[in-house]
């Protein structure tokens, strides 16, 4: 497998699992797509409906992908390139919205997928030792986000429940 299709596969797993996960106000990810496509059909605010061009580019990206991969041509890696870019740029302004509003796991999977497949894209254009250092240094990155990210979560959640816990101990508190 080379390193460019293990960074699709690894795009395709992320963003996957991103909308499994909690993104935004304890939402999941795919409530977080819906819930964009709704406010898109109804037209409730543009800076809202900018995951729903961000999917869609990711699914167009990942289609000329492989088609790139099974007629190469010039034209195919371009489109897919640009399509990978745009839909990133898209997911970072989704993101810094998801930061706003307590961005959790999700949201950072989500913009981690749009990286790596933009990475996929790059890496058929360079030395297969320079794709493997890349991917590697941008793996340990991702990783590393993810736990701190992870840990704050865990951090937030401790601090949410202790007040409800001592509400409950006063109520319920036998004498």
């Amino acid at each position: 497998m080379t390193t460019s299709r293990f960074a699709l596969y690894l795009a395709i797993a992320l963003y996957i699992t991103s909308l499994c996960l909690p993104a935004v106000d304890g939402g999941i990810g795919i409530e977080i797509v819906f819930a964009a496509i709704l406010g898109h059909i109804l037209l409730i605010g543009i800076p809202f409906s900018f995951p729903v061009w961000a999917n869609l580019l990711f699914y167009l990206a990942v289609k000329k992908y492989i088609q790139h991969q099974k007629h190469p041509s010039g034209e195919l890696f371009h489109d897919g390139i640009v399509w990978a870019v745009v839909g990133f740029m898209l997911m970072i302004v989704g993101f810094s919205f998801a930061l706003t509003k307590g961005g959790q796991i999700g949201a950072l999977l989500w913009l981690l997928s749009g990286i790596f497949l933009i990475l996929a894209f790059i890496f058929q254009k360079i030395p297969i030792w320079l794709a493997s250092l890349i991917l590697l240094i941008t793996v340990c990155i991702g990783a590393v986000m993810t736990v701190k990210i992870f840990n704050n979560a865990i951090n937030v959640a401790q601090y949410q429940l202790r007040p409800s816990l001592k509400i409950a101990s006063t109520l319920f508190d036998k004498k």
